[in-house]
């Protein structure tokens, strides 16, 4: 927790980063849901166990065949029909969900993952969803919660620490970021938003090495991480304007292909008008 009265309070704020630069964030990515399971769903009624690829070594022959026979003639029992209509019911949820949010209707799509995690309720990236959500509201409290219920039901869930530490750094609790993000290291070494965000939290604290430890290994993890050229370039405004052209270029270069949040690529193009 800041000094401020409430995290609330001072995520309506901005704050400021590496001089006179806005640190600009844009709304939580939002992600929709992992389709894998829907399509073992659909794939389901159309697949049949092969009697002939299973082997009952130890049964008699006689047992043997009535076995296999069974096998071959199983059939979807009442319990599996219904947890099929369930998960076809949570899945017709969730693009009502996304519906809602597209149309930056919150409130609804607030309510409609209410509604999935009476279904499910730890559906991970429902929590994860209903968190963004509750972002976008400025219900920091609400969002933080959410976001630690979909680690906690998932220790392993990547994309929760990422929200959770973006959280943290929106509303300048920047050494809480970089305790998490340090956390998630121990376990995930090769991801480009971790560094990037560790980066950030680094340089919130006047950690400039670290920052630019973090940030170049962003980009030997993918060199076409173009958001990483904008904190770069953000952060030698005042001491290297060279490098402060060059990085902001490059993140333009890849902005305008890559579909970046409009409100950084203008605080890019505003921030070269200075040289």
């Amino acid at each position: 927790m800041t000094k401020h009265k409430s995290l609330e309070d001072y995520a309506a704020r901005r704050f400021r980063f590496a001089g006179n630069a806005l640190l600009e964030f844009s709304a939580p990515e939002y992600i929709y849901k992992d389709e894998r399971d829907k399509l073992v769903r659909q794939l389901a009624p159309f697949v049949k166990v092969d009697p002939d690829l299973l082997r009952f070594d130890a049964l008699g022959t006689a047992e043997q065949f009535r076995v296999i026979n069974e096998i071959a003639d199983v059939k979807r029992s009442e319990s599996q029909i219904r947890e099929i209509k369930r998960k076809a019911r949570v899945d017709q949820l969730l693009d009502n969900a996304l519906d809602a949010f597209r149309q930056q209707h919150y409130d609804k799509a607030e309510q409609v993952y209410q509604e999935i995690l009476e279904l499910d309720p730890e559906n991970v990236m429902t929590w994860l969803n209903l968190g963004n959500v509750h972002a976008s509201l400025q219900k920091i409290s609400a969002a933080e919660e959410a976001y630690k219920k979909s680690i906690a039901i998932n220790p392993y869930y990547l994309f929760g620490y990422i929200a959770l530490a973006k959280l943290y750094i929106s509303t300048g609790s920047s050494d809480r970021a970089k305790d998490l993000l340090l956390k998630t290291l121990a376990w995930q070494q090769t991801d480009k938003e971790v560094r990037l965000y560790l980066g950030i939290a680094h340089s919130m604290g006047k950690d400039l090495k670290n920052a630019f430890e973090q940030w170049n290994k962003a980009l030997e993890l993918d060199p076409q991480f173009v958001l990483v050229h904008y904190y770069m370039g953000v952060q030698y405004q005042n001491t290297d304007p060279a490098l402060c052209k060059r990085h902001l270029n490059l993140f333009l270069g890849g902005a305008h292909r890559g579909g970046y949040d409009e409100r950084l690529v203008l605080s890019a193009e505003k921030l070269l008008k200075k040289f």
